[in-house]
């Protein structure tokens, strides 16, 4: 097993009152606003334009590629996967459902176990 790249997780120490703000965000509000356009605006849309399979998909590849802003490497393919994979769970949710309440719970959930792993590998 390789060690954890430090620059990518540092070593620096961070405080209790900054990870309450970062969970906040990650936690709680990016899954209220990128459902809200992902989900809410988009998929909607895509939908009722393309049918619920290629609009759940395209909405899906989307929201994996708003994802990736700043990552490079043989990571990033990976990652896109995971969060096109993710997001069709949560298109799906909200297709089936017709509400957003399940995909952003959901979606917030996701966000909490990948803001654990993170504060683990520190």
């Amino acid at each position: 097993i390789e060690p954890v790249d430090d620059e990518f997780y540092g070593n620096d120490s961070i405080s209790a009152a900054t990870w309450v703000v970062i969970a906040l965000v990650v936690v709680v509000g990016a899954p209220f606003v990128e459902e809200l356009f992902f989900r809410g605006l988009v998929q909607t849309r895509l939908v009722d334009r393309f049918g619920a399979v290629t609009g759940i998909a395209i909405t899906s590849v989307m929201f994996g590629a708003a994802h990736l802003v700043g990552w490079f490497g043989p990571e990033t393919f990976v990652l896109a996967t995971a969060i096109t994979g993710a997001g069709i769970v949560l298109g799906i949710l909200r297709y089936l459902t017709g509400r957003l309440g399940p995909s952003i719970m959901a979606h917030a959930f996701f966000n909490a176990q990948a803001l654990i792993v993170v504060a683990l590998l520190r």
